[in-house]
């Protein structure tokens, strides 16, 4: 039995991963390590061994006693300076390596050719079917984990092993407001699907190591709530070396003390079936601080999975996600002024009477006074965000009270479909504004349109950046959206991503008859015309 991990399973605390390309290699076949994937890059570059090997043994005659990590670092800008040397003098054609839509987007869109090539190394894998068990095993803690942090470029974790974890591609995107704690995947190296995000050469490294203080932050805020697993790295992993030499240069030692109990080191030892316990010492040379953390050495990760399999939250990562989101989109809405908080006898209860109700609307007190607050754009973007609201109190009250006409163009075709009560007893303008629009959209004219969704992109995009008024943008745009879509030219997956994409770009657009109009339209075509296939 491993004491460490039986006092973090005592303290019923969901521990947080710090996970290493070490886990990849266990579970893909042929997963390559950095001084692999370096060689792999030197192949594809063209890069004799020789050439590779004299400017290895040069960078260490300059610095003797170069850590390999710094080594890799230099050696991943070296191959990095010789491909694009090579291709600006025309001795590699960029379409032996790239695809053209992949060229297209290093020449338009500024993806580095060097760090696309990597993407492209580390984007396929296979699974080691021997590990598949304790794969399926290491899945099944996902509830059981708060939240993980990685210095892996690949996929296979959100993928493969964590699909429900909300993910952070890169550091700027870590301290987004809707960062909540829980069932989160932060890599803090970049990420294959944004090539540009990868850090990998030598400045790439200088520049996060300026901002690593903000990593090691966040880590201590976790410290504060849970513990801290270490898997996949080696004991001396720069990586490690670096987040905990920085905890020591920013507290004091009786800090440092307390965060030690609460970080493990996990590490692969082949063929060890014990979790053997022991203990590393990271000092700091240049101040003299140190911390000692408790190691397991271990071959036998399903023992390890099991342990934290053993805890008992009482809720899982993904429900607490969702609370903590929906309760801050409630804070912030009322902060707005749009209020959606009804609180009462706070001022009388202590904290111990306090408790919280979340629910359908129907089942609280006084609901349909609760749906006057939402206005006619409200509930548009609630629906084209694919958020659950009551649809049987907005069909049954919020039409009636917001005099919604029979020709506008709202969610009633999704509202309609979500419905539990009869059709008969929701309010005479939403069975208006229903059957009007049925009407409108199986009478409509079909015109044929000339183009794809990207003729209708780039027309946006050019009209975007002429800063033309949204408006007439609108009228365009949408115009030609509803002649694809009809003409079926355009999905209506792909015209509806399209749609929130304006919307991001615009929150204007909620107020253009002629986004709306499309909008209910792909609606319609989802709900209403799938409808009568299924009946038909």
């Amino acid at each position: 039995m491993s004491e460490a991990l039986q006092q973090i399973i005592s303290s019923k605390r969901m521990p947080v991963l710090f996970i290493g390309s070490g886990l990849s290699k266990r579970y893909l076949s042929a997963f390559p390590s950095w001084e692999q994937l370096l060689d792999q890059l030197r192949e594809k570059i063209g890069v004799s061994k020789a050439a590779y090997s004299a400017r290895q043994q040069q960078i260490k005659s300059q610095q003797p006693g170069i850590t390999p990590g710094k080594l890799h670092q230099k050696m991943a800008s070296y191959l990095r300076d010789r491909l694009l040397a090579c291709i600006e003098q025309g001795t590699i054609d960029p379409l032996s390596l790239f695809t053209k839509e992949e060229c297209r987007q290093c020449e338009d869109a500024g993806i580095e050719y060097f760090k696309l090539l990597v993407t492209k190394q580390l984007g396929t894998y296979t699974f080691n079917e021997s590990k598949s068990d304790e794969l399926a095993l290491l899945r099944k803690i996902g509830e059981k984990v708060s939240m993980i942090y990685t210095t892996n470029y690949d996929s296979f974790l959100e993928k493969e092993v964590f699909p429900k974890f909300q993910v952070y591609a890169s550091q700027n995107k870590y301290y987004f407001r809707t960062s909540n704690g829980f069932g989160e995947l932060f890599k803090i190296h970049g990420c294959v699907n944004t090539p540009n995000s990868i850090i990998i050469c030598e400045e790439d490294y200088q520049r996060f190591e300026s901002s690593l203080k903000l990593v090691s932050s966040k880590l201590l805020n976790s410290l504060l709530d849970f513990p801290i697993l270490f898997l996949g790295y080696s004991l001396e992993d720069e990586n490690i070396k670096s987040i905990l030499l920085d905890f020591m240069d920013s507290f004091d030692n009786s800090i440092i003390q307390e965060i030690k109990k609460y970080i493990l080191l996990i590490v692969y030892e082949a063929g060890q079936e014990d979790l053997v316990e022991g203990e590393k010492v990271f000092t700091n040379e240049g101040t003299g601080k140190s911390i000692t953390l408790t190691t397991i050495k271990t071959d036998n990760f399903q023992a390890l999975y099991r342990y934290i399999d053993n805890l008992t939250p009482a809720a899982s990562v993904y429900e607490l996600r969702k609370y903590k989101t929906m309760l801050a989109e409630l804070v912030a809405d009322s902060s707005k002024g749009r209020k959606k908080i009804y609180v009462q006898d706070i001022e009388e209860a202590g904290a111990s009477g306090l408790a919280l109700y979340i629910g359908r609307q129907e089942f609280i007190e006084e609901v349909q006074k609760s749906v006057y607050i939402y206005s006619k754009e409200d509930v548009i973007q609630m629906a084209l965000e694919g958020r659950v609201f009551d649809y049987n109190s907005f069909a049954s009250v919020w039409y009636e009270t917001k005099s919604i006409s029979c020709t506008e163009y709202t969610p009633v075709f999704l509202i309609r479909n979500k419905l539990t009560i009869p059709y008969e007893n929701c309010s005479e303008k939403f069975r208006k504004n229903y059957e009007s629009r049925v009407n409108f959209f199986q009478t409509c004219p079909v015109k044929d349109f000339q183009g794809s969704i990207e003729t209708i992109r780039e027309k946006y995009r050019r009209q975007r950046c002429e800063k033309k008024d949204i408006k007439r943008v609108c009228q365009n745009i949408c115009s030609d959206l509803f002649n694809a879509l009809t003409s079926g030219k355009v999905s209506d997956e792909v015209g509806l991503d399209f749609l929130k994409q304006m919307l991001q770009d615009s929150a204007d657009v909620l107020q253009q008859s002629p986004y709306k109009r499309v909008l209910c339209l792909i609606w319609y075509r989802q709900y209403e015309q799938k409808k009568a296939q299924r009946t038909g």
